[in-house]
């Protein structure tokens, strides 16, 4: 599932169709969440042993049955990536609100719909700073995702949508992930080509220049291993 976003996040960025919001693949995902989450229909004491990330992914996924993830387990992680998934359009056949204003170009949006990227941003924020929401229960299994980071998908999400609303606000926060990113991975294209588009986004253009030629400098669009 994290994969897959990260794909379809890449492909609408870049103007590509690597894989489309109502792919195929989405589509299958989703069966296979919701097939997952009936499992655990009524019992709270199986919920409660879910990772967040788990809940995070489903809530993403089957962003339009408020059933999925009972109300009283949602956090402010799961409504962002609930409002993400809903936004974007994935495993649907159209966004919400009417149309797939995903794929518009920037400029080109309402406020009404920057305020909606806006909020994303926000919610996924909350939860990557809220402590109690970020605690890893080390005493679980693996196998259950309670040792998955999930703080780099929700910084290529917060990115996107920071992005997308073109708020100050917004795109401020997203550049201090970004110089975080950039500080820690310094030899990450893919670190450096999102810094370049959060400076753009903030006027910064020539500090969004010398960004970008580090991230080509580096090895962007060439693959191989250690590219990310």
């Amino acid at each position: 599932t994290l994969l897959l976003l990260r794909a379809t996040l890449h492909g609408i960025d870049h103007g590509t169709n690597i894989v489309k919001p109502n792919d195929l693949r989405w589509q299958s995902l989703r069966n296979a969440w919701y097939t997952l989450m009936g499992q655990y229909n009524g019992n709270e004491i199986e919920i409660q042993e879910l990772s967040p990330m788990t809940l995070m992914a489903a809530s993403l996924v089957c962003h339009d049955n408020d059933q999925v993830v009972p109300k009283k387990y949602q956090t402010k992680a799961m409504e962002g990536a609930a409002l993400l998934g809903k936004t974007i359009g994935i495993a649907t056949t159209k966004a919400a609100h009417g149309e797939d204003f995903s794929l518009i170009d920037d400029d080109n949006l309402s406020q009404d719909q920057r305020d909606i990227w806006k909020q994303v941003v926000l919610y996924l924020l909350e939860a990557n700073e809220n402590k109690q929401e970020a605690l890893i229960n080390l005493s679980k299994p693996a196998i259950n995702c309670w040792d998955i980071d999930r703080r780099p998908l929700l910084e290529i999400a917060v990115c996107y949508a920071a992005r997308k609303s073109q708020d100050l606000h917004a795109l401020s926060l997203a550049r201090a992930i970004c110089s975080k990113g950039v500080a820690l991975r310094t030899n990450s294209p893919e670190e450096w080509h999102r810094y370049s588009t959060i400076l753009s986004g903030l006027g910064d253009d020539q500090a969004s220049e010398h960004a970008l030629a580090a991230s080509i400098s580096m090895g962007a669009g060439e693959g191989g291993s250690g590219v990310h």
